[in-house]
């Protein structure tokens, strides 16, 4: 019983990075596309929130090396979360006014997100039984 709920938990803190990385990444493109705000202050909160988002990958890297959820679905979004990276990035360093690539990315790492999470979710359900 008692690795039962080590594995519910584990699982647990894996969704809650993934909705972590979601969270930091929406909240960046939500903030290029404020306009009350200045240019130069858009772009200095939005690299603070890839700081973020980058601590909450990592996090999510370690914890799932840590128990060893290799292959899994979880990193399906591995990849939209690198493109998406490359998006704000570009997005910050060049002061992109278009944001067409970036909303892209997100809604592609968003959706990989949902998915990995709804996963989690039936681990977590299947665990519980």
């Amino acid at each position: 019983m008692e690795d039962k709920n080590k594995t519910i938990n584990d699982l647990d803190l894996l969704r809650m990075y993934v909705r972590k990385v979601l969270d930091h990444a929406q909240s960046s493109v939500e903030i290029l596309y404020n306009e009350n705000y200045d240019i130069e202050t858009k772009y200095l909160m939005c690299v603070s929130f890839l700081t973020s988002m980058e601590n909450a990958r990592l996090k999510l890297l370690e914890h799932q090396y840590n128990i060893e959820l290799f292959g899994s679905d979880i990193e399906q979004i591995d990849e939209p979360y690198e493109d998406f990276v490359f998006e704000l990035k570009q997005a910050i360093f060049n002061k992109e006014d278009n944001l067409t690539w970036l909303q892209s990315r997100y809604d592609i790492l968003y959706k990989s997100g949902q998915s990995a999470i709804e996963a989690l979710t039936s681990m977590i359900i299947s665990n519980m039984k």
